[in-house]
């Protein structure tokens, strides 16, 4: 254990690095706060000692009036903000012999005393007790920051899980646990604010084909270019492209009323079939096509009146444009339109 010795007598000093060396103390001296603070850490040929290291200091508090010893703990506790003895223990060595001088003195000051003259037995025995207890906190706060620390690797972790599970391991975009999180919040948000909210429901054409053709690596590799292609094109503030589930995905599109949704969502098919993925066995074309169902509303308003009927409202959208053809965008509103037009 490291003891800085901070008195201003040479002899006495020498006299307690003395007893402290025989006690198995590694002790060291400086002439006061002052020196101690100022001393580069660690130099070379400073009391062959690391200051920043310092265990316990030791402290001869000035043998004058009250008041001047007042102002030299005053400085003590001042000087405690500083990095190299924020958390080192400290025992004054005192001459007085009025206790309620001392009670005085050391009300509120988080410092041990000891009176002059200093007597061995005592100066070892209060040492003894001052480092017991500091190794004792010590610990405590080691303990304390590996809690915090393990805390910390927790919480990263379940971000990390929550993260993880929200995405789709494929793609790369949001899966379907996801989405039906955020198309919730979105919808109370919306409906707050009076704002419309858009979703689009894609699905890739003759997918199945594909995958027996072309192999299912050839597939995820066509997924995962088509989802990318999404996220690149679909990036207005809140939107979201989400994995709905197999060759079917979904955007979510908040602030975004009905003829700019339909434009957004025809822009959208047209770069899925720009990225010319070969697929000799489509009906529609010689390239990886995808049908997209568009619904709008503002929550709150008209027959769709949830989240859960906006999503069947883009669906069956999507499944119109899948029988009317293939590769094209169908709006909920047109499908109704469609609906009646054929029972008549």
């Amino acid at each position: 254990m490291k003891i800085m010795i901070i008195d201003a007598d040479p002899k006495g000093s020498l006299s307690l690095k003395s007893i402290l060396s025989q006690a198995g103390y590694d002790a060291a001296i400086a002439n006061n706060l002052d020196e101690l603070l100022e001393r580069p850490s660690c130099e070379q040929g400073t009391a062959d000692f690391c200051e920043k290291r310092a265990d316990l200091l030791l402290l001869d508090l000035p043998g004058l009036d009250l008041e001047t010893r007042h102002k030299a703990l005053s400085y003590y506790n001042k000087a405690k903000n500083h990095e190299k003895i924020r958390s080192v223990p400290a025992i004054m060595m005192i001459e007085i012999n009025d206790m309620d001088d001392i009670d005085e003195l050391f009300h509120h000051q988080s410092v041990d005393y000891i009176t002059k003259p200093v007597r061995k037995a005592d100066l070892l025995g209060r040492i003894r007790s001052v480092l017991s207890m500091k190794k004792e906190m010590d610990h405590r706060q080691a303990r304390e920051k590996k809690l915090l620390e393990v805390t910390r690797q927790l919480e990263e972790a379940v971000q990390n899980l929550e993260q993880i599970s929200s995405y789709d391991a494929l793609t790369g975009v949001a899966n379907r646990r996801y989405f039906d999180k955020y198309l919730n919040l979105t919808w109370e948000r919306c409906g707050e604010e009076g704002l419309p909210l858009s979703l689009l429901m894609l699905d890739l054409d003759n997918f199945k084909d594909f995958n027996d053709t072309y192999g299912h690596q050839s597939g995820d590799r066509c997924l995962q270019a088509v989802a990318l292609t999404l996220q690149k094109y679909f990036v207005l503030p809140g939107s979201l492209v989400c994995r709905y589930g197999g060759e079917e995905f979904a955007v979510i599109m908040p602030d975004l009323e009905g003829n700019k949704a339909l434009s957004y969502a025809e822009e959208g098919r047209k770069k899925i079939e720009e990225l010319s993925i070969p697929h000799r066995k489509s009906s529609v074309s010689a390239y990886v096509t995808v049908s997209i169902g568009v619904a709008t509303t503002i929550p709150g308003n008209g027959e769709i009146d949830s989240y859960l009927k906006l999503v069947d409202a883009s669906d069956k959208a999507l499944y119109m444009a899948k029988g009317q053809g293939r590769n094209q965008v169908m709006t909920y509103e047109e499908m109704k339109c469609y609906q009646k037009v054929s029972q008549k």
